[in-house]
């Protein structure tokens, strides 16, 4: 599932079955919602990506996504 996200520069389209965990920090909305993937970086750590979004905007688009798939699957058929 990809989801469009957004840093402080630019928006940018996330693969989420990549991602393996979501931390925020703080409730403060200029902070960054981290996105560790499961793809390594030169380091051998893991990539994170850093994005605007809070977690419950990322479960809400999630969920629309879900949907959206949900329906061409049944349109499909």
């Amino acid at each position: 599932m990809f989801l469009r996200l957004s840093d402080a520069e630019r928006s940018f389209f996330v693969n989420m079955n990549q991602v393996v965990q979501i931390l925020r920090y703080s409730d403060d909305p200029r902070d960054f919602t981290n996105l560790i993937t499961n793809t390594r970086n030169k380091s051998g750590g893991y990539v994170t990506i850093l994005v605007k979004e809070t977690l419950l905007q990322i479960a809400n688009l999630m969920d629309i996504e879900r949907q959206r798939l949900a329906d061409m699957k049944r349109a499909a058929i």
